[in-house]
């Protein structure tokens, strides 16, 4: 994302708990609304990486957010991403809108606005998986709430987006 941004406006989303598969789903919506997928250079396919362990929120996401191997909270989160990257990072409470509102106006401003990164998680991927068979989702951008209006934002101003995870779930198979 810091290589990235030496370039271009970008939007980092997190989709926290989202496999590689779940990953899949949603870029396939994406491309199906006008996205391009871009890979890294010398490369045919999309990187993957492992999370930190445990692969829980408290590790996983904390050391994506803030940089260094380390466990903490959305404070953290709070406090260090905009000294790395210089933007803000929206959770989920950041991101409730009035009726009638895609989004939150301050996301919203956000995403328009001339801040190189803004940060967004979601969490509508782990918020399922723990309440629900994660073989019956299909995910799709219209699935995970806030995503579709992210990337219409984004799209209109011309800003970048990185959607990535924290950590994924792998199905118990027994």
């Amino acid at each position: 994302v810091k290589q990235l941004a030496h370039a271009e406006k970008l939007l980092l989303i997190v989709v926290d708990g989202m496999s590689s598969s779940v990953a899949a789903e949603l870029a396939d919506g994406a491309l199906t609304k006008g996205w391009q997928e871009a890979v890294r250079a010398g490369s045919e396919h999309r990187l993957g990486a492992l999370a930190v362990l445990p692969t829980l929120t408290t590790h996983s996401r904390t050391s994506l957010l803030t940089g260094e191997l380390r466990s903490g909270t959305q404070a953290d989160e709070k406090g260090n991403f905009p000294q790395i990257t210089g933007g803000p990072i929206f959770h989920k409470d950041d991101l409730r809108a009035d009726m009638g509102t895609a989004l939150a106006p301050d996301v919203r401003d956000a995403v328009i606005g001339s801040t190189t990164v803004v940060g967004v998680v979601l969490n509508t991927v782990d918020d399922t998986l723990a309440k629900h068979d994660p073989d019956g989702t299909d995910w799709t951008i219209d699935s995970v709430q806030h995503l579709g209006p992210l990337l219409e934002v984004a799209a209109s101003v011309g800003r970048t987006v990185v959607l990535t995870s924290d950590h994924g779930h792998v199905v118990e198979r027994g």
